[in-house]
């Protein structure tokens, strides 16, 4: 009796110094965010402005679901809705600049590295806040952190719990069943996923089906069945407020055919393939991205070959239950894809404290004990800020003037009234709707990489007809007969992603 008393006693001190611990984990992981998201992603107030074309085009399907316009329908671009919702958040808050979605990221990356400290401290026991600012820099210092504002981006943090629940179920709770209710909250979060980027959906479907295996393999058939529907009932809860939403539109099926359909037919690009060709793809697009993101590449590898093959300690369940989970997240985000991106692999990071935890685990072996001190912390801080810094996508541009930018000079042409209209005409959106706080009226406000006529089709209507205000190209001017409702009226070059582009601005000749 004694014993059981003094076992509960230390548990309850245990569960007492963890709860101590957590509001100072989720201040140390915001301030870690704050600052270096604001170094590393062209959306903070240290860069003049962030002239991705997909953070750009997120944020004008945003602002135009903020100003009434039906996603799909009557603005179309081929992500999830939940994606622009968020970007429509980030406009309510600054209207014609990326402050909002600064915000957003800050939050996004506090929820995902207190995730990550969790997961490591499954491992780690005496786990100190010095790994918070090293886990963070080693990340959104990578290429695959591109400018920043990127869906990838924005999922981690589900992903990260996702990850931490299923290795907490498998080390400390198997054989045990996991409850449906777990199942159902982790389902939600999935259909988040499925409302913002269906393709990044791989954790949680190797999460599903590697709890639905071991129900199976303990014969406990209804169990696993009722465990996939669970995952499916909460996916479903996250999309009532889109059905609501595009039902009371009459858009759904435009949501189907931007979303799913088009994206499956149209813009996959391993239709006819063998499974050959599609498994080398795969795996040639992992190890581009390790070798691209060697930051976090490495510590993937480590983390994952140890705990999933090496450490004796793991059950067989739970060292499968991690291949599993793996293998289906680089699958979902590396098949079908016919032009790999650096961003695409910022989902494969998620398991880069894995790798963190291992180490550690190796130099504690050696005799080692990194001791949580306020040194260790300022020093890793300063480390993480100087590579950062130093060794960041964009810093060059860091504090740079938004006048030097092509975008706000030709902003400073146009006359700008609340019903004037604009084109982003033959090219992804450049910014040029973000800067004028414009609302395009045009369906197709910009060209998209999708294999679909009727885009530009309809662009070249819209100025045939003399229907924009104002018309901006890149690359080329327009043709002679386009020239009878436009005149030119401002020009200039860029460089965007290491090439310079040449711009133009045309007026509609009254």
């Amino acid at each position: 009796m004694q014993g059981r008393m003094q076992n509960r006693k230390t548990a309850g001190s245990g569960r007492s110094l963890r709860y101590r611990t957590r509001p100072q984990l989720w201040l140390v992981c915001f301030g870690v965010s704050a600052a270096f998201v604001a170094l590393a992603s062209k959306c903070s107030f240290l860069y003049p402005f962030n002239d991705w074309v997909d953070a750009n085009i997120f944020f004008t399907m945003g602002k135009g679901m903020m100003n009434g316009r039906v996603l799909y329908q009557d603005l179309y671009d081929h992500k999830g809705p939940l994606l622009y919702f968020i970007h429509g958040i980030a406009y309510l808050i600054s209207n014609k600049s990326f402050l909002g979605m600064y915000l957003v990221e800050t939050v996004a990356w506090t929820v995902f590295l207190a995730g990550a400290w969790h997961v490591i401290r499954l491992y780690v026991k005496n786990a100190g806040l010095w790994m918070v600012p090293v886990l963070c820099a080693l990340l959104v210092s990578s290429p695959s952190f591109c400018h920043g504002d990127s869906a990838e981006e924005l999922v981690l943090p589900l992903l990260i719990w996702g990850l931490y629940a299923l290795l907490r179920y498998m080390k400390e709770e198997y054989p045990a069943p996991m409850g449906y209710g777990q199942v159902f909250w982790h389902g939600i979060l999935a259909g988040c996923i499925l409302c913002t980027k269906f393709t990044l959906l791989g954790l949680y479907f190797g999460w599903t089906v590697w709890l639905m295996v071991l129900c199976f393999y303990q014969k406990e058939w209804k169990r696993g069945i009722v465990t996939g529907l669970a995952m499916l009932a909460g996916m479903a809860v996250a999309c009532v407020p889109w059905l609501l939403y595009f039902g009371m539109h009459h858009a759904l099926a435009d949501w189907w055919t931007g979303y799913i359909y088009n994206n499956l037919f149209l813009y996959a690009g391993s239709g006819g393939h063998s499974l050959f060709h599609t498994v080398r793809d795969i795996v040639k697009n992992v190890l581009d991205t390790f070798l691209e993101n060697g930051r976090y590449g490495a510590l993937t590898i480590v983390g994952v070959v140890w705990y999933g093959l090496l450490d004796r300690r793991r059950k067989p369940a739970e060292k499968a239950g991690l291949w599993v989970v793996c293998i289906l997240t680089a699958v979902g985000v590396c098949i079908g894809v016919k032009q790999w991106q650096p961003y695409y692999g910022l989902t494969l990071s998620v398991f880069s404290c894995l790798g963190l935890a291992a180490l550690i685990e190796g130099v504690q072996t050696w005799g080692v004990r990194l001791k949580q001190t306020k040194a260790l912390f300022v020093g890793c801080l300063l480390a993480g800020i100087c590579l950062i810094y130093f060794g960041g996508n964009y810093s060059s541009s860091l504090l740079a003037k938004r006048e030097s930018l092509v975008q706000y000079r030709f902003a400073e042409e146009m006359e700008i009234g609340e019903d004037t209209t604009l084109l982003n005409f033959g090219f992804l959106d450049g910014g040029f709707y973000t800067v004028t706080g414009i609302v395009p009226e045009c369906r197709y406000f910009a060209r998209l990489n999708l294999g679909l006529a009727e885009m530009s089709e309809v662009q070249e209507q819209y100025v045939a007809e003399g229907r924009a205000d104002y018309v901006v190209t890149r690359e080329f001017e327009l043709e002679e007969h386009y020239q009878e409702k436009y005149r030119l009226i401002a020009q200039g070059e860029q460089d965007y992603e290491g090439i310079w582009y040449p711009y133009y601005l045309y007026e509609r000749i009254e």
